[in-house]
């Protein structure tokens, strides 16, 4: 069996083609703009199974939001890490010309832009979602997630400086090597930012880690 990889998203582009109240996003025109990811986390299927990454132009992006405006003046736009989509802040800039709202599904620290933030918010995003993956550095560079303690709450600290109200962490626990100490740290980390950075609403999504085929993990 031969792998099909489509080399150019804007051929195939993904999104919302039925709208109906029975569905979960039933208000919310989606757009996968992008495949594949450039974070390569040493247990993540997506960084390993889908390469190469692959994005959507910013005019794709555009003209399936226009497409579906009739149906839905919100946008939600898909992919394993949203935030590295070439020109992300001038489309959401444009969405927002537009009269159209949106939120983005998944964001990397490194690529979260005070002018992204700010353009989010005034798209009408409140709430964004970031994932350290564990409590201690450590750990972090373990996964291949190359944050230190001081980038995470620089990044809680604008994004309420740019007035995002909740941020959600997400954590693995149990990764190999994961000390007890280490596990703590979860939560000892959750205090510090709240502290650190008076964040209005921090919340915490911990699931056990579970190792994935086709991944070093």
């Amino acid at each position: 069996m031969v792998r099909q990889v489509a080399a150019a998203l804007d051929d195939f582009p993904a999104h919302t083609m039925v709208f109906t109240d029975d569905t979960e996003f039933s208000c919310m025109n989606l757009i996968e703009v992008s495949r594949g990811c450039l974070g390569g986390c040493r247990f993540c299927v997506t960084g390993h199974a889908f390469r190469p990454r692959r994005a959507l132009s910013p005019d794709t992006v555009l003209g399936l939001a226009r497409r579906g405006a009739s149906f839905s003046g919100r946008v939600g736009l898909v992919g394993p890490s949203v935030s590295d989509l070439p020109h992300i802040e001038e489309v959401c800039e444009r969405l927002t010309e537009e009269g159209l709202t949106f939120s983005l599904a998944s964001m990397r620290l490194d690529s979260l832009s005070d002018r992204l933030l700010r353009a989010m918010v005034k798209g009408g995003q409140r709430e964004i979602t970031l994932a350290p993956e564990a409590g201690t550095e450590r750990l972090r560079r373990l996964v291949a997630k190359r944050t230190s303690e001081e980038q995470i709450a620089d990044c809680v600290a604008r994004a309420r400086a740019a007035g995002i109200e909740s941020v959600r962490l997400y954590f693995l626990l149990g990764l190999p090597t994961e000390t007890d100490a280490e596990a703590q740290e979860i939560a000892q980390l959750a205090r510090r930012l709240r502290d650190g950075t008076k964040i209005r609403q921090l919340e915490l999504s911990v699931s056990v880690f579970v190792p994935k085929p086709m991944t070093p993990f």
